[in-house]
């Protein structure tokens, strides 16, 4: 067979296995501040479906899983849901976008507001 043409049989096979792993990612992003703090805590699906899936928290310190789930459908957001409430509880505010969208819109914000923390602490 021609390179060409094994190419071409193969590109629909190659397609179907990178546009899910793109879209895998896809999720809620939550932004919470306060003052000049940023925490971010994600729900990242790291397959086809929302299962299975992640919570991601992440601070100027790092990133971390949280809770994860192979099985139970709804178990990442809701406690992505109760931890956003804790964090409401203590002061900060929070908002909730699409994670894909945010992601596209503020690729650099974390790192942004970390160097911004960081300034602000010398």
């Amino acid at each position: 067979m021609k390179p060409a043409l094994l190419i071409s049989a193969l590109l629909p096979l190659i397609s179907a296995a990178v546009i899910p792993a793109a879209q895998a990612d896809s999720g809620t992003r939550t932004l919470c501040s306060h003052g000049n703090q940023t925490r971010i805590i994600e729900v990242k699906y790291t397959g086809e479906g929302q299962i299975p899936c992640e919570v991601h928290y992440t601070k100027e310190t790092g990133s971390q899983v949280l809770w994860s789930a192979q099985t139970e459908g709804g178990y990442c957001e809701q406690k992505a849901a109760e931890f956003i409430e804790k964090q409401r509880g203590w002061g900060w505010e929070c908002e909730t976008t699409a994670a894909a969208a945010e992601q596209a819109d503020s690729s650099d914000m974390p790192e942004q507001r970390a160097e911004e923390t960081a300034a602000s602490a010398e």
